[in-house]
């Protein structure tokens, strides 16, 4: 679908420069603004906005190697799979996108080559597009004021403060002038925003206006508390006068796919998420500051596996917001969509409303939290995540779960997380997982994990108990093990446990392996064996309640196992019966889990060039980059590339 100037208008506040006319006008008005109006050839079909807010790259513009430009590449380059209802993406829709949506940081530093290249881009890839910016603070980095305003309408030749009418909708960029990170204002347009919100509202006072603003305003949509205009002079009593101003933000970098992405209260306000990286809303008391955990903050550690922006489709009043994720090519989430027609009390994306209707997130019946990699002082924990429970709200589930250690004799928290549920990432990792080094040693713990929904509604916790007293071990004399060879496995704790029962349940690969018996260790009983296809369970009695060492359990690989050279693991859990000091008694659950190596047999005739190539390897030790290949050829099992696995390679050449 093209476009055509028709008359006036696009019109700009008077502090900005408005010397080159892109669309000579008969009447500009008043001698400052630009006046430009657009409409589409035929009917039938919703204005389309395709929003690309924040393809700032952190990089240089270079106009001969576009792929370090986040807009382009996200937006234009890639082929891409079908994204929602019809929108397959955007390089091959581009002709049926009426205007594309900036809302500033484009660019790196506002340099010229990059406001240049921005250009050339979009030039390239929509030339029949209307391209609306606003200017972030990025673009403010080299040059700020009326210095970066100057600049870009001459690389742009349009004002980066306008209102433009395309399709018989005003769209409004309000661009910042200033490169302060966190807040800024934009006091200086409220006279003009004021006059020009008011003659839209007089031509239809049901039809959406929408604004592209590059901080939040505070209080809003997410993100809002970390990238917002400046709380004093923010323009929010001007939108709010006008419930019908629908304004799309970033800066924050909050991915889009939380369902507070859109919040409504006087009038609506969107967040627009971002191209380049996904970030967590820093000041929201659940994801503020840093715990025991790395994926809580600002920048959370897998931040890069999200892409983000909207496509808008207009319908009269009706505004429908699609949730793109170019990372994974899919429309993430359910549309927001509403009727800017409507008694703002009837808004359907009310804070309030939404909080009364949104639903604590629940973990599925039988849920367990995995204690694995126990040491003295910690161990590593995984959970599978919780469920939406919500009904009206799709997009909500777990947004944070809030971890907490407790000390089984005394109750005392020893150490607390809270960790975000990766909701940005599509699919949805199944499980989270962290560590904790924070415990006491020789301690009793119940570890409890609770989910919160995005709305703050917490779910019931789930608990498991496990002990730091006497970390639990599985050690192997396992290595390279070939088809018929046989290996032992042998757990132990490395201080005396105050037990007299344990169960161990090992799982191992039964198309590879199988058990062949246990040896007890001394004053250890074997009660019952069970061996049911891949599971192992050992029930064991220490009469004197000093629980250490267990004994060997034999494995072996089948004769007829297709073995590779490859890692495998088996996984043991032990369940104890513990006596507390106070003589009571309660059971301990304990994991542990040991990797080990098979091969696939006799391998060769090796060479000389084998030789020399494993002489390269000559010292390099398990946790090294080259030991993924390296570990092949330890044919003593003792962790590094020594010249006793030289020697037997070289027994080996034919």
């Amino acid at each position: 679908m093209h476009f055509e100037p028709e008359s006036i208008f696009m019109e700009a506040p008077q502090n900005e420069k408005n010397q080159k006319n892109p669309c000579p006008d008969p009447e500009p008005a008043d001698g400052h603004f630009h006046a430009r109006r657009y409409r589409r050839h035929g009917t039938g079909r919703p204005l389309r906005t395709y929003r690309t807010i924040h393809p700032q790259n952190r990089h240089p513009v270079r106009r001969d190697d576009r792929r370090t430009y986040r807009c382009r590449r996200v937006g234009f380059d890639q082929t891409g799979s079908a994204v929602g209802d019809g929108v397959s993406n955007i390089r091959q829709n581009r002709s049926t996108m009426d205007v594309i949506l900036t809302a500033g940081d484009f660019t790196e530093n506002g340099s010229v080559a990059e406001l240049t290249t921005y250009k050339q881009i979009m030039d390239e890839h929509s030339p029949a597009t209307v391209n609306l910016l606003s200017l972030g603070n990025h673009e403010c980095y080299q040059v700020n004021g009326q210095a970066i305003l100057d600049r870009f309408e001459n690389i742009f030749e349009m004002p980066a403060t306008a209102d433009t009418v395309v399709g018989g909708y005003h769209f409004i960029t309000l661009s910042t002038t200033d490169r302060v990170y966190n807040t800024t204002t934009y006091a200086q347009y409220r006279d003009w925003l004021e006059g020009r919100l008011a003659a839209a509202n007089a031509e239809d006072p049901t039809k959406p206006i929408f604004v592209a603003i590059h901080h939040t305003i505070i209080d809003t949509c997410i993100g809002s508390r970390q990238a917002q205009a400046n709380p004093e002079h923010d323009l929010r009593e001007v939108f709010s006068r006008y419930p019908q101003v629908v304004t799309f933000s970033g800066h924050s970098h909050a991915s889009p796919i939380d369902p507070r992405a859109i919040w409504q209260g006087d009038y609506t306000a969107v967040n627009c998420g971002s191209v380049y990286y996904a970030a967590l809303d820093y000041t929201h008391p659940l994801t503020a500051g840093q715990t025991n955990n790395t994926n809580i903050g600002y920048s959370p550690t897998n931040r890069g596996e999200s892409s983000t922006g909207l496509v808008v489709d207009v319908v009269g009043s009706v505004v429908t917001v699609r949730r793109i994720d170019f990372y994974y090519g899919h429309e993430v989430a359910a549309p927001f969509v509403f009727d800017t027609s409507v008694n703002k009390a009837d808004f359907p994306y009310r804070l309030d409303k939404r909080t009364a209707e949104s639903s604590a997130p629940a973990f599925a019946p039988g849920s367990e939290i995995l204690i694995s990699n126990l040491t003295r002082t910690g161990c590593r924990y995984t959970f599978a995540q919780a469920e939406n429970m919500s009904q009206s709200i799709p997009d909500d589930g777990a947004f944070v779960y809030t971890v907490q250690f407790i000390e089984a004799d005394t109750g005392a928290v020893t150490d607390t997380a809270r960790l975000q549920a990766n909701y940005f990432m599509l699919p949805q990792p199944a499980t989270v997982s962290h560590t904790t080094t924070r415990l006491r040693e020789n301690t009793a713990y119940t570890i409890s994990v609770t989910p919160i929904n995005f709305f703050g509604k917490a779910g019931q916790a789930i608990t498991s108990t496990f002990i730091t007293a006497g970390s639990l071990t599985l050690t192997t004399d396992a290595n390279l093990i070939k088809a018929g060879d046989y290996f032992k496995l042998c757990p132990s704790f490395d201080t005396t446990v105050n037990s007299n029962a344990a169960i161990l349940t090992l799982n191992f690969d039964a198309g590879k392996f199988q058990y062949r018996g246990f040896t007890s260790a001394a004053g250890v009983t074997l009660v019952d064996t069970v061996v049911d296809g891949g599971q192992l369970k050992l029930t064991l009695m220490t009469p004197d309640y000093s629980t250490k060492d267990f004994g060997e359990i034999l494995f072996s690989a089948k004769d007829d196992a297709a073995l590779a050279n490859a890692d495998n693991v088996i996984g043991m859990t032990v369940e104890l019966a513990v006596k507390e000091d106070d003589e009571t008694k309660s059971i301990r659950r304990v994991q542990a889990s040991v990797t080990f190596t098979t091969s696939a047999g006799a391998q060769g005739p090796y060479t000389l060039i084998d030789l020399s190539n494993l002489i390269d390897w000559f010292g390099v030790k398990a946790g090294d980059a080259a030991w993924t290949q390296a570990r092949f050829f330890d044919f003593n099992g003792n962790g590094e590339i020594d010249i006793q696995d030289i020697a037997t390679l070289a027994q080996m050449i034919d």
